[in-house]
Order: structure tokens, then C-alpha cells, then sequence
């Protein structure tokens, strides 16, 4: 294929002109505050501290083969069936993409996630007249992704790279210095240059230390390229709420509360929990003030938290969850406090940003925890032992109290939180959800694609043309055995697989008994064998040594209910180990560094501390241990308790069938002895089961006897342990809910939809037609676990609810949507380039949906000649944008957030709009064309950064106002120009405008605090139909100073 060869070379010499150009006019363009200046001497000397990059035709050819040798996976394997045309086409659009936009790969921090993002974002206009086909257009993103990555590794070995990285890092720090007063005055009122300049240095920090994930058992010559950026690693998951809640009466919670209780009344269910294929984990943090996220070991509880710290420290933070940028992020591993008190404010910088304690600002975490811009991200409940569980929520709750306006998000293994363990204090229970097929695509393309960037610009291409492969084939096993797909459903599982493909050439484990043993014999043996690694001096350990001495370290630290160690309690766990291994002559201190440094298996998270690299191969080392010396009495015996769960399940796995039918005895007998534990420890039997590859029939019988007495499952939780199971428990399953209560329908589909398969998607088809909410709620949930045109035609086109009403926040779901002919509403949340098909779904009533970028065609609204409501995000402006609403007769109610907003210019032709709610950057009133004064009545500003009310009294007819978190309000007594006005609301942050809202002549004002300052009220003094709610810590004058026309009900 000459032609893609050719055009292989010309984008790759485009890429490395563009690089070379930008880099040195970077370097050589003045900036502001520059600590370099281009005038006399100076200026021959930047010159020479930056020396010019010259692009040679062998550079091209040399680069153009590396990217050709990357890419020629993807043509021959993954897109073998695009035809010539297509991949030439979209050939010719990356060869633009590289010409045409000038970058520089410093503004994308060296990051080939970032600089691939901003070439494709800046490339909208170049896509859209490439006319690319889906699939072509999925060539032409990952080929950008690729070429990006080989860039910037080639782009490293310049000669000029470190000079100009220099430069960079000066420019870069001048800049800050500069900004810091305006920083200043954004961040909080009144705060000190010091609180400011200490909080861009911990948040520098944030980034530093966690911004970063470590590929299991990637092997290379630098050990700092095993880690690679945790900010381009990570991909979206998916979550569900467990618990179905009440409506929601929160004033920021409807969307436009003055119009929408007829529509909420005839919703399904508060949106987030209607959300067909689960949320995806942005949707829940943007959506809900309190979380508690719950998952199994390695779901990426742990990961999401530092993602979020990074990016909000980095103010990186887009679409919904934008509005955190800027804020400041305390992660608490409560791991690190197992043994000691929970911390108080001034120490949530022990574990990141100990380095800066003595820098820090007196009370400077108090003032940023009062000022509501914190996320407080409290991670692993149950790794505290279980006695303290209690003092810590009691720990929490004082937090809630003091700073109630903060976010916080806490993290839990199920068995240590119970999806109500935090209800009194208002969290919402939120399940990471298992990885989709599409999930697991993607993270296993971003893996690869993390291995290919350490391996560096010198690697061997044949090594890179074998991870090409590896990925390949690892996609299609997974997509053929149902066995890997179950396993691969779970991050850290996936990543072990990731693996162990390369280092087994696809000679993949079919359990997570198998794929831990295979993880551990990669870490501690093969690694260092495959690549001759010898190391004189030091221990010569076998595998089953180094596994007993670890195994003896997890289970003290399981027995001492520890999640990590001294340096010197290790040691004396490894010195006990070594003494039933007399062959072995080291000492135990040179056998702990040796552990510590070569086996990959531990880790020094904090100086003198030390811990396993993830909890899961502590738990399996110790099972291996407990079998070995036979402590099965005290295995069943400490078996209620959730930090055993895991252990319980792998001793299993560990034992031989004496020993195995010991236990699942032991646990059966102790279940009927104990009613508190019955329905635990049975369970727990049943989830062992996964691990028992053999058992003896008499066993096995009683296992699923007693599993038998606990159907259908109670609760969510319950599900969860059923599902272990696997497939045995799926005929015991209730095949429709027609007999159970909704909770135990519910309970049954979440079970079948864990389970996965053929035969748990005819279970869930039973339950397609209920008409009960929780039970529609699980359906919905369960979506992408299944193939998504499948699972649409046997469930959920047959469901009363999804027949008619689909909430959409999961993307992979667009492609199935058009099935739903009957659609009646449509609210997509996550941002959408092709619409066309939007125009078809005729009977639509009610439609939202996010442009994904400016220019999108919306001439496909005309068509909707149903439509009463619309909910429209735009990327850019909305001048010029709106001519369809002349077609849409039938709209009365419309949401639009646009950059910039002209009230009056823009809807002057929607004659019938009665409801409108408008947000942006900026929203004003221009002048008023013939015949539109009076085509409202109510009119709500939602998070609008500047509102201009002058010219307002324009709209005659306007009977209600509404305010939500607003930044700038100017000219409120225009709303004295409404004649008709009859109520005003305001939902603040900022007590900046009360005065003036005084002023309105108006029969009703609510007004919603959300502050951490007391409310002044005295402009209210006397007045009538003043309602002051929500949260601030106190107000003034008193109730009775302020008159009995002024209510006051502040929490």
C-alpha cells in the first residue's frame, strides 16, 4: 500500500516540522515578565543556550519508518476490513492535523494524551471536510494518538531538548510569580499572598506525587519509565447508585423548580438513578455533594480518587466536572491511620505534602475547608480495622459540621460500608460498576499504548510491533472466552492480564486463582530471569521461599488487622520466616531490602513504612499462608469479619479438597450456630465456590442448600455475594419479579447482571416489562454488561419506562438509541457529534443534549414537531445558533447555556416559549424587535458567570425570576421594571447581593445560602415574604428584629 507509505512519511515530517518550528519560536518569541530579553549580548547568548532544531530528510525517513512500523498493526489487524479509500482519507486528515495547527509540545507538558487532545480538538474543520466514515475516523484518532507519542519520545533526544526544557521551566515559573496576585484575588476573599503562593506549591505537589501509575511487571531499562502519567492512563468507569432515594427537594437540585414538578412528577425516578447503563463516575462526582463509592478490590476506587486530586490541583478538569478546577484536594488514605488518631485539618498534608508542613500557612487548611473550595477524598474504610469504623464515621460527621459545604467523596470495600452506613450524614452509595466490553477495549488500548511510551524512542521495533500484536489478540480472546471477560471486567485484573499476555505469549490464566500465581511468579522470578539480571550478594531465594517469607509478613499484618508495617517489623517477620529455612544464609535485614527493591511485590509508600503494592496480593499470600500451617479453625473463626472475606474465598483456592470441604463445613456450621452471621457466612460459602475447581459432591450440595434458603436476595449487597457464585446460581433465580417485592426483583436482576452470560440475560429478560422503579433502576444499571443491541431488543425496548424515556449519561450507548422508535424523551448527557439520527425519533417531547463542539448542525430540531421542552448545551455562542425554535410550535420550555446570551436578540422568534432558563459566561438583554415583550413567565440565570439585567422590563409578562449561583448580578432593580412580577429566587454562595434584592418590589423572595459566612439580613428588616433557607453558621438581627413577614430556616 504505496500510498498510505507515502503518506505515513509526509505526516510524520509534518509532525517533526511543526515540533521543530513552535519549539524554537517558543524559545525565541518574548514574553511577558521574561527572564531572558531578545536585545544586545543576552539575546546571542539565548541563541546559544537554545541551539536551532534542524530537520533533516533523514530525521523524516528515520521517524517516518518508526510511526510506519507502529501503525501497520492497526492497518493489517484492527482495521484490516476499512477499504484503501477510507484509510488514504483519513491518512490525509492526520498529514493536515500536523501541518496545519501549530503546537508546542511543552504546552502539552510532554504528554502525548494532551498533545494528541489538543490536535484534536483544534482539527474539527479539517475531520469534518475528510467526511470520515466511524470507523475511518477511529483510525484517524488513534493513529494521532500514536503519532503523538512517537513524537515526543523522538522529540527528547534533541540536543536542544534540555536546554529548552530550562527555558521552559524559567518562563514557566516567572509566569506564576506573575499571576499569583491575580490568583489571589480569585481564590478567596481576603486571602493572604502566603495562603495563595503555599496553595499553587501544594498543588504543584498533588501533581507530582500522584499523578503517576506503575505498569505491573513492565520491564525496562530506566526504572523510572515503569510509571507513566495517571492524568492520560485513566478511563471513565462506570458506577450506579445502590440505593433508590426519595425526590429530592434541594432548591439547586430541580433544574428549573418554578416549572418542573409537573415533569418530575411524571418522571421515573430522580434522573441519576432513572440513568440507563449506570453513570459514568464524572456524571456522580459533578452530581452529588457526599459520596460514598464503594467497589472490590482493584475496581479503581484508589485511582479515581487521585485522578480527580491531580486534575482539580491542575485545574485540567472539563465538562462537568469543570467547576472543581481550582479546587484544592486533601487525600486521606485512612491506611495510613490504622493505628493511630484519625487527622485533624492541620494534618491532611501528613501523607501529600509533608515535604511543605513547616511552609504552611497558619490555619491556611481551615480557611480553604471554610471557604467550600475543598474536596476532602477519604479513601479505604475498610482499611481501618473494624473497632474504628465507628470512631471514624463519628470523625467524619464532626468534619460535616464544621465545613459543610465541602465535597467529600469516601471509599469502601461493600462488606466494610454498607450501602447505609453514611445515610444519617447524607451521602449518596454510589457501586463502581464492572468494565463494559468497551470499558475493557479501551483500557487495554491505553495500556499498550503506556507501554509503548516507556519503552522509549531507542526501542527495538520488533518489541513494539509485538505489543501491537499482543494488544490485538488479547482484544479478541477476551471478546471470545467469557471466562477472561469476567476477569478482565475488573482494572486491576485487566491490567494483570495486560501483562501477563506479553510475558506468557498469550498464554493466558482462565481464574483469578491462576492469574495471581502467574502475577506473582512474573514479579518475583521471571522478571529478572528473562532478563538475565544477576545480582552478586544477594539472596539466592526460591519462588516458594520468597512466597513463604511474604506469605508470613500478610498474614501478621491480617492478624494485626494492619494495612502496613515498620521497616523493622518486616524485618522481624522475615527473620521468624528464616528460621524454618536454614539453607538460606543472609541475614534478614539484607533479605528485606532485597524483597523490598527486586520482588515488585512490595513498596515504601512512606519513609520507614512498608506495604504490599496492592491489597490483593496481600490477601492471597496470606491465604497461601494460613493453609500452609494449617490455621483453618482461625480462618472460620474470624470469617464474619469483611477484612477476611477475601482471605476466605483464596484459602479455597489455596486448599487441597480435605481442607477445602473443612472449610466451607466450618463456615456452614458456624452460620446455622450464629443467626446474626447466618446469611454472611453462607454467603461467603457460596463465593467460595468461585476458587474450588474441585469439591466433593456432599459439599457442594450443602453449599448450595443453604445459598437455596437465602434467595431471592434482600439486597444489593446480597447480590454481590451471590454472584460469586457464577453460573450454578442462576437456576435457583426467580425468572420475573411478579412474586417479589421491588426490592428483591431488583436484588435478583443486579445478581443475574453480575453473573453475565446468555443465561443471565434470559433471567433478566423476565423482569423487562415490570413497572416498578428500583427494579427498572437495576435494568437500566445493567445495560452495557451485555451486548448493547441484544440486551436493547429483549429488555429494554420492552420496559414501560425505556420505551418511552431514556436518560442517557453512558455514550457507548448512542449507537442503539434509534431502536426506541416510541421515544417521548431524550436527555443525553455526555457530549455528542452526530445528531442526524436525533431527527427521526418523531414523537419526541422532551429532548436534551450537549453540542460537542461549536458549528453543529441543529437544522434536525425542525423535524421534532412534538417537541414541548428543550435542553440544549452549546460549545460557543448562541447568536445565530436558535432559527430552528420558528419550527418547534409546539415549545413552551427551554434550557440553553451558551458562552454568550442575548435574550431578547435570540428567542424573539419563539413566540410560544412560556419557560426559560439561560446560563453562560455572559447573559444580557439587547433590544427588543416588534412582538416579543410578552412571551414569558418565567425566567431562571443558572451558574451564569455576568448577568446584565438592564432592559429586562422589556419582557413584560415575566412572573417569576430565579437566580442559581450566579458570579455577577448587575442591575437587579431592573426587575422592578416587570410589572407583573410576583416571586424572586436566588440560590447564593456569596451573601454579595441581598442588599439589592431588598430593593426588588416583589410579593415573594426565597433565598437559598449555601455560605460559610454569617447572613446579613438587615436590608429585610420589616418586610414581607422574605423566606431565608439552607445552609450558613448563623445570621443577623435576630428572627424577632427582622419582623414576622421574614422566615428564617437555616441548618
Amino acid at each position: 500500500m504505496a500510498g498510505l507509505e507515502l503518506l505515513v512519511l509526509k505526516a510524520a515530517g509534518g509532525a517533526l516540522r511543526a515540533a521543530a518550528g513552535a519549539a524554537t519560536r517558543s524559545a525565541l518569541a518574548p514574553k511577558g515578565g521574561a527572564l531572558i530579553v531578545q536585545s544586545g549580548s543576552t539575546g546571542r547568548l539565548k541563541n546559544r543556550l537554545i541551539p536551532t532544531v534542524e530537520i533533516t530528510e533523514k530525521d523524516i525517513r528515520a521517524f517516518g519508518a518508526h510511526v510506519l512500523k507502529a501503525i501497520q498493526p492497526l492497518v493489517g489487524n484492527e482495521f484490516r476490513g476499512l477499504p484503501e479509500n477510507e484509510l488514504l482519507a483519513a491518512m490525509l486528515a492526520v498529514e493536515e492535523s500536523f501541518n496545519s495547527i501549530g503546537y508546542d509540545v511543552f504546552e502539552a507538558d510532554m504528554q502525548p494524551g494532551k498533545l494528541a487532545a489538543a490536535i484534536l480538538k483544534n482539527s474539527d474543520s479539517i475531520i469534518n471536510g475528510a467526511a470520515l466514515s466511524e470507523s475511518a475516523l477511529q483510525f484517524y484518532s488513534r493513529v494521532v494518538h500514536e503519532v503523538s507519542a512517537q513524537l515526543l519520545n523522538f522529540v527528547s533526544t534533541w540536543p536542544s531538548f534540555l536546554a529548552r526544557a530550562s527555558v521552559e521551566q524559567l518562563g514557566r515559573l516567572s509566569r506564576i510569580a506573575k499571576d499569583l496576585e491575580l490568583i489571589r484575588e480569585s481564590v478567596i476573599d481576603g486571602a493572604s499572598v502566603s495562603d495563595v503562593a503555599f496553595e499553587e506549591s501544594y498543588g504543584r505537589l498533588v501533581v507530582s506525587k500522584l499523578d503517576q501509575l506503575e505498569l505491573f511487571g513492565v520491564t525496562v531499562s530506566d526504572p523510572a519509565q515503569r510509571s507513566y502519567p495517571l492524568s492520560t492512563a485513566y478511563i471513565s468507569l462506570s458506577v450506579a447508585e445502590t440505593a433508590h432515594r426519595a425526590e429530592d427537594d434541594s432548591l439547586d437540585e430541580d433544574l428549573f423548580s418554578l416549572v418542573s414538578q409537573k415533569s418530575q412528577s411524571e418522571s421515573v425516578g430522580p434522573k441519576s438513578a432513572q440513568a440507563v447503563g449506570g453513570m459514568r463516575s464524572e456524571g456522580a462526582i459533578a452530581g452529588f455533594d457526599r459520596i460514598l463509592l464503594r467497589g472490590d478490590a482493584g475496581s479503581g476506587k484508589t485511582t479515581l480518587l487521585s485522578w480527580l486530586a491531580v486534575n482539580s490541583a491542575r485545574r485540567s478538569l472539563d465538562g462537568e466536572l469543570a467547576k472543581f478546577n481550582g479546587f484544592v484536594p486533601f487525600l486521606l488514605p485512612l491506611r495510613r491511620f490504622a493505628d493511630c488518631d484519625l487527622p485533624a485539618p492541620h494534618e491532611f498534608l501528613v501523607e501529600v505534602g509533608r515535604q511543605i508542613l513547616g511552609e504552611m500557612p497558619t490555619g491556611w487548611v481551615n480557611r480553604v475547608l471554610g471557604s467550600g473550595r475543598a474536596l476532602v477524598l477519604i479513601d479505604g474504610v475498610d482499611e481501618l480495622p473494624e473497632g474504628r469504623r465507628e470512631e471514624a464515621r463519628r470523625w467524619l460527621a464532626e468534619l460535616l459540621d464544621a465545613y459543610p459545604n465541602v465535597r467529600y467523596i469516601v471509599t469502601s470495600r461493600p462488606g466494610a460500608a454498607e450501602e447505609k452506613w453514611l445515610s444519617r450524614e447524607q451521602f449518596t452509595p454510589i457501586d463502581l460498576l464492572p468494565m463494559s466490553s468497551l470499558d475493557i477495549r479501551s483500557f487495554i488500548q491505553h495500556w499498550h499504548s503506556a507501554a509503548r511510551a516507556c519503552a522509549g524512542p531507542l526501542a527495538d521495533d520488533t518489541d513494539l510491533e509485538e505489543l501491537s500484536r499482543f494488544e490485538r489478540e488479547l482484544i479478541d480472546a477476551i471478546g471470545r472466552q467469557r471466562q477472561l471477560r469476567k476477569l478482565a471486567s475488573n482494572p486491576l485484573l485487566c491490567a494483570l492480564l495486560c501483562t501477563l499476555s506479553r510475558d506468557r505469549r498469550m498464554q493466558l490464566p482462565q481464574g483469578r486463582m491462576e492469574l495471581y500465581a502467574a502475577a506473582l511468579d512474573m514479579l518475583l522470578v521471571r522478571r529478572d530471569m528473562e532478563r538475565r539480571i544477576d545480582h552478586p550478594g544477594a539472596p539466592r531465594l526460591t519462588l516458594s521461599q520468597k512466597q513463604k517469607i511474604l506469605g508470613q509478613f500478610a498474614y501478621w499484618l491480617l492478624r494485626n488487622r494492619l494495612s502496613d508495617a515498620s521497616g523493622a517489623q518486616a524485618t522481624e517477620q522475615i527473620r521468624l520466616a528464616l528460621d524454618s529455612m536454614p539453607t538460606v544464609a543472609n541475614d534478614p535485614a539484607s533479605v528485606f531490602r532485597y524483597l523490598l527493591v527486586r520482588s515488585g511485590v512490595l513498596r515504601k509508600p512512606v519513609d520507614d513504612r512498608v506495604d504490599f503494592i496492592h491489597r490483593t496480593f496481600q490477601e492471597y499470600l496470606a491465604a497461601d499462608a494460613i493453609i500452609a500451617i494449617g490455621d483453618i479453625g482461625a480462618l472460620v473463626e474470624n470469617a464474619h469479619l469483611d477484612q477476611w472475606h477475601e482471605v476466605v474465598t483464596m484459602a479455597v483456592g489455596h486448599a487441597r479438597a480435605r481442607e477445602r470441604s473443612e472449610i466451607l463445613h466450618g463456615l456452614l456450621r458456624r452460620g446455622t450456630a450464629e443467626p446474626e452471621n447466618t446469611a454472611q457466612l453462607h454467603l461467603l460459602a457460596g463465593a467460595c465456590l468461585e476458587n474450588a475447581d474441585q469439591i466433593d459432591t456432599e459439599t457442594f450440595l450443602a453449599v448450595h442448600e443453604c445459598m437455596s434458603k437465602l434467595l431471592p436476595p434482600s439486597s444489593l449487597s446480597d447480590a454481590k455475594e451471590l454472584a460469586t457464585v457464577g453460573e450454578s446460581v442462576l437456576p435457583l433465580l426467580h425468572r420475573s419479579g411478579r412474586e417479589l417485592l421491588a426490592t428483591k426483583a431488583a436484588a435478583t436482576v443486579r445478581t443475574a447482571s453480575l453473573v453475565g452470560g446468555e443465561a443471565a440475560l434470559s433471567v433478566i429478560s423476565g423482569f423487562a416489562t415490570d413497572k416498578r422503579k428500583a427494579v427498572y433502576a437495576e435494568l437500566a444499571r445493567a445495560w452495557t454488561q451485555f451486548d448493547l443491541e441484544e440486551y436493547a431488543e429483549r429488555v429494554m425496548v420492552k420496559s414501560p419506562f425505556a420505551s418511552k424515556s431514556l436518560y442517557v449519561t453512558n455514550p457507548q450507548l448512542f449507537p442503539v438509541i434509534p431502536k426506541f422508535r416510541n421515544l417521548e424523551r431524550l436527555d443525553l448527557t455526555w457530549p455528542i457529534k452526530e445528531v442526524e439520527w436525533i431527527g427521526e425519533l418523531s414523537r419526541l417531547v422532551s429532548l436534551g443534549f450537549i453540542e460537542h463542539s461549536e458549528g453543529l448542525n441543529l437544522d434536525f430540531l425542525t423535524r421534532l414537531k412534538n417537541l414541548a421542552s428543550l435542553n440544549l448545551a452549546l460549545s460557543g455562542d448562541a447568536e445565530g445558533r436558535l432559527s430552528f425554535l420558528s419550527a418547534l410550535e409546539n415549545l413552551n420550555t427551554l434550557y440553553l447555556y451558551a458562552r454568550d446570551i442575548d435574550v431578547i436578540r435570540d428567542f424573539h422568534h419563539a413566540n410560544g416559549l412560556e419557560h426559560l432558563s439561560v446560563g453562560g459566561r455572559s447573559v444580557r438583554f439587547g433590544a427588543a424587535p416588534d412582538g416579543t415583550s410578552r412571551f414569558l413567565t418565567d425566567i431562571e440565570f443558572r451558574r451564569a458567570r455576568r448577568v446584565n439585567l438592564d432592559g429586562i422590563g422589556k419582557l413584560s409578562s415575566v412572573k417569576y425570576v430565579r437566580f442559581v449561583l450566579c458570579d455577577t448580578i448587575l442591575n437587579l432593580s431592573s426587575l422592578n421594571d416587570l410589572p407583573d412580577l410576583e416571586t424572586l429566587s436566588l440560590v447564593v454562595q456569596s451573601p454579595a447581593h441581598l442588599a439589592d434584592v431588598a430593593l426588588v418590589q416583589v410579593r415573594t423572595r426565597h433565598i437559598h445560602a449555601r455560605t460559610s459566612v454569617p447572613l446579613d439580613l438587615s436590608a429585610f428588616v420589616g418586610q414581607k415574604g422574605v423566606w431565608v433557607t439552607g445552609g450558613a453558621p448563623s445570621f443577623f438581627p435576630s428572627s424577632s428584629d427582622l419582623g414576622s413577614g421574614v422566615r428564617v430556616n437555616l441548618r
